[in-house]
């Protein structure tokens, strides 16, 4: 009845990721990328401006070199003042390095052109900084640090708050790495097996109204050995014991979070499960029945929840006392709760597909109790049969 996975199946689950760390955060990236879109624009500026006043100086006739005085007249483009004095300053024009000539160097040129290329480049790169960014850092940062006797458990979660990726479950023992998965949204603790042993889970929630996650049994050796022991679909260890929904009833008849789902408790050992025998706590009590009862009796047919209104505590009290090893009783109610709401249904044409008699009714919820994983304990409970009591 209980999911037991092998070792070697468990073992198909590990992935390996590299981890760091360093604590940057998604407020790292942006910080960042708006620095890199501010520095685009100032070289493309600065760049721009550059390359303009290179192009205005290409119409400037020769100038001296040393007092920028102007050597030829606008209108003589053919005089050269090479060989003269600067009526200015009285420079000695020995050589064309004593002018400055109109025509602008390559260097200057490819300088400016090389500025306004980077200024552009980042512009344009810090609208994908994200993804540049998430390539050099790291994609987990450490959530939370558990020890448990010889085992560290180190969960971490995804670094970047728009990826979609798992979360990380490490655990280390003596310093060393035994166990490395993803899953999602990880948690972990200690319990103790039957015979009384340290040991530990690790659970995956997969979230979701329908309250569905995965735990995984491990007993962690004084050796440094860390092995698998059993792998538990959608229950939760609370106070020691393991509690156990029966999820087959989830939006079956109803809809939305009136879906009746009963329990189990028990105790993990190394085959998976020991379900422990029912109190007179895992029923509900006869004021709790007659409550129920009354809410159905106070149902107005009419209301367009009707349905859900009605049939949700009827199977939430008949489930109960069948888990509760109360089969008898349980059917018993239901025939109750049938006269006092679901017969009314009918008679109002908003019973839907629902069965149109008491007896189609009770076939099919004990042909939907065998489809549960945990059928053969509600047999074990009830002392071997679970079928509806004769007609009175």
């Amino acid at each position: 009845m209980v999911a037991i996975e092998s070792v070697n199946r468990i073992a198909t689950r590990i992935a390996i990721s590299p981890l760091s760390s360093w604590t940057a955060d998604r407020g790292l990236v942006i910080v960042g990328s708006t620095f890199l879109t501010g520095c685009g624009w100032m070289l493309l500026i600065f760049g721009a401006v550059f390359l303009a006043t290179l192009w205005r100086q290409r119409r400037h006739p020769p100038r001296c070199r040393r007092c920028a005085h102007q050597l030829v007249p606008d209108h003589d483009n053919q005089h050269d003042p090479v060989g003269e004095t600067c009526p200015e300053c009285g420079l000695q024009l020995r050589s064309r390095r004593d002018v400055r000539t109109s025509a602008n160097s390559p260097l200057k040129q490819s300088i400016g052109l090389l500025i306004c290329f980077l200024g552009a480049s980042l512009c344009i790169g810090s609208a994908y900084g994200n993804s540049i960014i998430k390539l050099v850092l790291p994609r987990y940062k450490v959530e939370s640090t558990y020890v448990f006797a010889s085992s560290t458990v180190t969960i971490f979660s995804p670094r970047w708050s728009d990826d979609d990726f798992e979360g990380l479950v490490e655990v280390s023992i003596g310093g060393r790495t035994v166990y490395r998965s993803r899953m999602l949204h990880p948690s972990a603790g200690e319990f103790f097996l039957t015979p009384p042993t340290a040991s530990l889970w690790i659970r995956s929630d997969t979230g979701g109204s329908g309250g569905y996650s995965t735990t995984y049994l491990f007993n962690p050796d004084a050796d440094g050995a860390f092995l698998p022991i059993a792998v538990l679909e959608n229950g939760s260890f609370q106070a020691g014991v393991w509690v156990q929904p029966d999820v087959t009833y989830r939006y079956w008849l109803t809809a939305g979070v009136a879906s009746p789902v009963p329990v189990l408790r028990a105790h993990a050992c190394q085959t998976g499960l020991r379900f422990l025998d029912p109190t007179a706590a895992d029923a509900p009590s006869t004021e709790q029945l007659s409550a129920l009862k009354s809410s159905i009796a106070n149902t107005a047919v009419e209301d367009g929840f009707s349905r859900d209104l009605i049939l949700a505590p009827t199977l939430r009290g008949f489930l109960d006392l069948v888990y509760a090893g109360r089969a008898t009783d349980g059917w018993l109610f239901f025939r109750e709760c049938y006269d006092l709401g679901l017969e009314r249904l009918h008679k109002s044409g908003r019973a839907g597909d629902l069965p149109r008699s008491r007896t189609a009714f009770e076939s099919m919820l004990l042909a939907h109790m065998g489809t549960s994983p945990y059928f053969g304990e509600l047999i074990r409970r009830n002392r071997g049969s679970i079928a509806p009591p004769p007609e009175r």
